[in-house]
């Protein structure tokens, strides 16, 4: 926890100083503390997160999720209840990875999936069935009678990199999310900027990298563009179900496309891009990036349902409107891309577990 001389510091570099500093504030972490000063005191940590319950619903079911797993250092009694909330063989995949921070991204991954499957179908989180497509998109697969109305084709994917683990869903339109970090928080060799672009030459397109280039001479710059527009093409690949069978060159991206107001914020921006794949332009594919805390950013995908690769077919085969008209893409684009919530890994859990979980961080 941090010292009040360091919240002060803090306070400080957030230039909040007319912000109130709470008694209470020394038990928050350093990103709770951030946060707080940076929403101008309207953050305040231990205030329930804007996780909705099972049956409750989010605006048009465009959820936009995030855990910052990089201050979260669960003790063995909070691990243990949360690996039991998960079915036997997902517990024993978190287990599978070597280092505990893959372990921790594993783990807030199927939660963020359970919770958010449990809430569109109204089912205790042991219901919820979440299959994979043969491209490995996760899906929901439980079987469910009556689907929402205005969610037809509800679907969602998720993704971890650095210290955040994030889920999007979308009503109609496919889904794609890819978080970005910044290099010095990616395990693995350590590359110059130059080396990184030889070794991913052959992913990127000439306009690409002439985006890159043209960010330059800084290397910090180029590199930013870089991790844009490598994130766009995960967040449509995912979105489709591809998996590594696509190959990143076919599908061009190009930045600048302005930038859009939030959803509820308008005083806050996402940045726009669009797509060309094999040369041709799909305009009916929509691009939205967005930053997280230190350098991260998220590229959300949204498509035609009908661009879904999913060659065991149980995925497309929860869809109810696999054609959707150009009235309804106009609608689905027309929604304006939300903004990512913060929530706790705490607010994810069946209320017995939560409480299971808050007793053991007591102890």
């Amino acid at each position: 926890m941090p010292s009040r001389e360091v919240l002060k510091e803090l306070q400080e570099e957030c230039l909040a100083d007319d912000v109130e500093l709470p008694e209470n504030a020394d038990a928050w972490t350093v990103s709770e503390a951030r946060e707080y000063f940076e929403s101008g005191g309207t953050s305040r940590p231990g205030q329930p997160a804007s996780v909705p319950a099972a049956g409750e619903k989010e605006s048009n079911l465009q959820i936009r999720w995030a855990v910052d797993t990089a201050e979260w250092d669960p003790q063995e009694a909070e691990w243990e209840v949360l690996l039991r909330t998960l079915p036997e063989e997902e517990a024993t995949r978190v287990m599978k990875f070597h280092f505990r921070d893959d372990q921790k991204r594993a783990l807030v991954s199927r939660l963020l999936q359970r919770h958010a499957c449990a809430r569109y179908l109204s089912l205790p989180h042991g219901e919820v069935q979440i299959l994979r497509t043969k491209g490995r998109k996760p899906y929901l697969a439980s079987p469910h009678s009556s689907p929402l109305e205005e969610a037809p084709n509800w679907n969602f994917n998720v993704s971890h990199e650095g210290s955040f683990v994030i889920l999007a869903s979308e009503p109609t339109l496919l889904c794609g999310a890819d978080v970005a970090a910044p290099s010095q928080l990616r395990r693995g060799r350590q590359q110059s900027v130059e080396d990184l672009f030889e070794v991913m030459r052959d992913n990127f397109t000439k306009a690409e990298w002439a985006q890159v280039r043209a960010a330059g001479p800084e290397e910090a710059a180029m590199a930013t563009v870089f991790r844009k527009l490598w994130s766009l093409k995960e967040a449509y690949t995912k979105a489709r179900g591809d998996g590594l069978g696509f190959k990143f060159s076919r599908c061009e991206f190009a930045l600048g496309g302005g930038r859009h107001p939030a959803r509820g914020e308008p005083h806050k921006k996402v940045e726009l891009a669009s797509v060309r794949v094999d040369g041709a332009a799909r305009p009916e594919w929509r691009f939205y990036i967005q930053s997280l805390r230190d350098d991260h950013m998220v590229s959300i995908a949204r498509g035609p349902p009908a661009d879904a690769v999913d060659a065991l077919g149980g995925f497309t085969a929860t869809f109810r409107q696999r054609d959707v008209s150009e009235e309804q893409l106009r609608e689905g684009h027309a929604n304006p891309e939300p903004l990512f919530s913060m929530v706790r890994v705490e607010d994810l859990l069946p209320a017995e577990a939560r409480e299971e979980v808050l007793q053991a961080r007591r102890v």
